[in-house]
Parts: C-alpha cells; structure tokens; sequence
C-alpha cells in the first residue's frame, strides 16, 4: 500500500517577499545584460528600468493568475507582492500612488496583447514594451526581440508559478 506524500505548506508572505526581494532584482540585473546584448544599450535609464520593473510585475502577476486561476489566495498573494514592491521602491505614498496608477495602466494594455495568439501577441506585446522602454517606434527586428523576450519571460514565471503549486500548499 502506498501513501501519498503530503505537500508542505508554503506562506504566501514568503512567496511574496521571495518575489519582490529575488525575483524583481534578479530581473533588472539579467534585463540589464540582456539590454545590452540584444540592443546594445550600455546603460538603462531611470525611466527604463521603472518600465522593466512593471514588466518583471506583470509577468509574476500573469503568470500566477494563469496557475492559481482567480482563487482567493492568489489575489491575496498578488496583493501582498505588489504592496511589497511599491514599499521597496518609494518612500512617499503619493510616488506609490502614481507608480500604481501606470502600473494598471500598463496591465491592461499588456493583457490586451496577450488576448491575441501565437505570433501576432509576440509582435503585439514587442510593440507595446518596445513602445515604453525605448519611448519610440523601432523597427520590426527589435519589436520581435522584445516580444520573445517577454514570452519567454512570462512563460519562466508560469513555470516557477506551476513548480509552487505542484509542490506546495499555499497558506495564509
């Protein structure tokens, strides 16, 4: 006879810091190597890496909607990583307030992207980050480097998302 191991408990505090103290600062250093190898940035400005960082936000927040579906504990999770993050980046209330506001400015344009399928949300989600990181048109090549960045980028997180769940039971 065979028992079926029980998953350990997991607190969704703990993913929560884990993904904004890990995640969201390993984000920007690799961004920034990989802004330099496919662009040829040197250095990414101030206004670039607050567009990466809504970014590296969205994808945890896709990712983890697509594994948890919309259930409690997940909007609960997603809450405390985003409070976590506005915490770690500002000190007044009033800069969080209007970082959030283009943060759910850029979710919604970014969901949109991703409601299309296969290469046309590719081309969509470039252009749309493409857009905010450079704050101008580039040419079809860079759109398409930046859209498989970002699949790439989210389907990481899916993974990661789908790791947690498959192993862990998420707590309070």
């Amino acid at each position: 006879m065979f028992f079926k191991k029980r998953k350990p408990k997991l607190n969704i505090d703990e993913i929560a810091k884990s993904l904004e103290s890990n995640g969201i600062a390993g984000d920007i250093v690799d961004a920034q190597e990989g802004a330099n190898k496919l662009f040829g940035i040197g250095k990414i400005s101030g206004e670039q890496n607050q567009e990466l960082i809504v970014f590296f936000m969205y994808s945890y927040t896709y990712a983890l909607r697509q594994v948890f579906d919309d259930s409690d504990i997940s909007h609960k999770l997603l809450d405390i990583f985003h409070e976590r993050v506005y915490n770690a980046i500002f000190k007044s209330p009033y800069e969080a307030m209007k970082f959030e506001k283009l943060v759910q400015k850029r979710y919604a344009e970014y969901y949109e992207c991703l409601r299309l399928e296969g290469s046309q949300a590719v081309s969509a989600i470039g252009k749309a980050l493409s857009k905010h990181f450079f704050k101008e048109d580039r040419d079809v090549a860079d759109v398409m480097k930046m859209g498989i960045f970002a699949f790439s980028n989210i389907e990481s997180r899916k993974r990661i998302a789908e790791s947690v769940n498959n192993n862990y039971i998420l707590i309070e």
